[in-house]
């Protein structure tokens, strides 16, 4: 894949929105996480669900969506191309991909519907990637690769109106460092709870830890 920007994990969100809390949550049986490996997913979300694409092979993207009945089961769609950028909009997902041995970026539009996800054709944006011209404006679009910043904080989703149910992407990135290694972990968990913030469902999105250093 091609040096477009550094791998090092997205956060979609504006840091207007971050919701701070320090409560743990409820403990729940909890299925295996959808990210295990670095490099970070992309990741972003709507109304109606929350979306992930890799960054590395296999490239796919997941989305999960929230309706009438709450979070529903994760579905995967492979790609075919390599992502560098993602955006989520009402009922829609772009990611900027590249095609192998292609020189230009794409836009890669997918429709999110309550039942179905329609995967559109792609749109080639008018950008040499070997002669690195002025980036256009459909490039700059596009959240890319950011580092989180460390702690626990939580983003609230404006999903499917239910009674007394609210949903929260949870984060938690630490360091821990010794004489020889510095260890980073990240979490990802998408929540469904009530406003007194008792945890009725948890989906385990990333769980990543990489160690630098040592011998």
């Amino acid at each position: 894949m091609r040096p477009f920007v550094i791998r090092m994990g997205l956060f979609a969100f504006a840091l207007a929105h971050l919701v701070l809390r320090t409560d743990a949550g409820a403990q729940a049986n909890k299925p295996a996480p959808l990210f295990t490996q670095i490099p970070y997913p992309l990741i972003c979300a709507d109304s109606s669900f929350v979306a992930m694409a890799s960054v590395a092979h296999p490239n796919q993207l997941i989305v999960i969506r929230i309706g009438s009945t709450g979070i529903e089961e994760p579905r995967t769609i492979p790609l075919g191309y390599d992502v560098y950028g993602m955006k989520c909009n009402y009922q829609r997902v772009e990611l900027l991909v590249e095609g192998e041995k292609e020189d230009f970026f794409s836009r890669l539009p997918f429709t999110i519907r309550e039942d179905s996800i329609e995967r559109q054709k792609t749109i080639p944006i008018n950008y040499s990637i070997s002669q690195k011209g002025p980036t256009p404006v459909e490039i700059e679009d596009f959240h890319k690769i950011q580092s989180l910043p460390l702690g626990d904080w939580y983003v609230r989703i404006p999903a499917y109106p239910r009674a007394n149910i609210a949903y929260q992407l949870h984060f938690v990135r630490t360091v821990e460092r010794t004489r020889d290694e510095m260890k980073t972990r990240l979490v990802i968990d998408l929540l469904e709870e009530t406003f007194d913030r008792k945890v009725n469902k948890i989906v385990p999105l990333v769980r990543v830890e990489n160690s630098e250093g040592g011998e």
